[in-house]
């Protein structure tokens, strides 16, 4: 849910952004193209994959807000900034949620007696939701207002 939220998000900011900053069009493009490759229905591990991207391009988009003030100044992107922020802290909590009960039915299902009755059932380990290092890190916005 955190993921679509993010996800429905994000046109906002960048569309808010967009008329201040058309010469950072680059950033823009990444964080409308990460977007685009969101697909709910896809394996966790593409959803991972597709939630790396979209997280390094909304920092991106967040350190080129950093380096104008008349940016940071204006109420609707810093709100909307704060949300996405939010959202980043609340996917998360979440991923490790996830992470969390896929040990621990990885855990279960690899000893006796389950591990006995793998095959009957057909138990299978699940993918945990892997990031890089880097995407464990929040996003860094100075929300201050410039002066």
């Amino acid at each position: 849910m955190a993921l679509k939220q993010r996800h429905d998000q994000l046109p906002a900011l960048v569309s808010a952004v967009r008329g201040a900053m058309a010469f950072e069009e680059r950033v823009l493009e990444e964080v409308t193209q990460a977007r685009a490759r969101y697909q709910p229905e896809a394996p966790v591990h593409d959803q991972a994959v597709v939630a790396e991207a979209t997280s390094q391009a909304v920092r991106s988009l967040f350190a080129v807000v950093e380096r104008y003030p008349e940016l940071r100044s204006q109420q609707n992107i810093m709100a909307l900034q704060e949300e996405i922020e939010r959202l980043e802290t609340l996917i998360a909590r979440r991923r490790e949620l996830f992470n969390e009960q896929v040990y621990q039915y990885n855990s279960t299902i690899l000893r006796v007696p389950a591990l006995l009755l793998r095959p009957i059932f057909g138990w299978k380990t699940v993918d945990s939701f892997s990031v890089a290092d880097e995407e464990r890190a929040r996003p860094i916005a100075d929300i201050r207002p410039a002066g």
